[in-house]
């Protein structure tokens, strides 16, 4: 619940949201997700760091962020299907729970306040 895309959720929700969750554990160094991979899922880092890198023509890896215990990301991956541009790498063991498009969607089906609940989130971070 303290995530902030879940922020609108009531408790019932959060509850049946947390019923699709899927558990990762990641050592450091390992990839979450490579460039070119389907963003196919909502990650959310429970506790632990991960950090983002693109690929440079004109040199090594470039870091363009992280995120850390209580951050989410890809949270445009429950809407539609793309393909990853940079890589997700555990920079300590870091533990994921991951929600699979296709589990958000089945769910939203049964609880379709969930679906507005984020979108009401996402809609004021477009608009900021």
């Amino acid at each position: 619940g303290r995530v902030p895309l879940f922020a609108e959720l009531t408790t019932r929700q959060l509850a049946e949201l947390a019923g699709v969750l899927r558990w990762q554990l990641v050592a450091p160094g390992e990839v979450v997700a490579a460039a070119g991979d389907a963003a196919d899922a909502l990650h959310l880092v429970v506790s632990g760091r991960v950090r983002f890198e693109v690929d440079d023509p004109d040199g090594p890896r470039r870091v363009t962020g992280e995120r850390g215990a209580g951050e989410a990301f890809d949270e445009l991956a429950l809407f539609a299907a793309e393909s990853r541009v940079d890589s997700v790498i555990a920079v300590e063991r870091t533990r994921l729970a991951r929600i699979a498009r296709a589990d958000f969607e089945e769910l939203v089906e049964d609880v379709p306040g969930i679906a507005l609940g984020v979108c009401r989130v996402l809609g004021r971070r477009i608009a900021r």
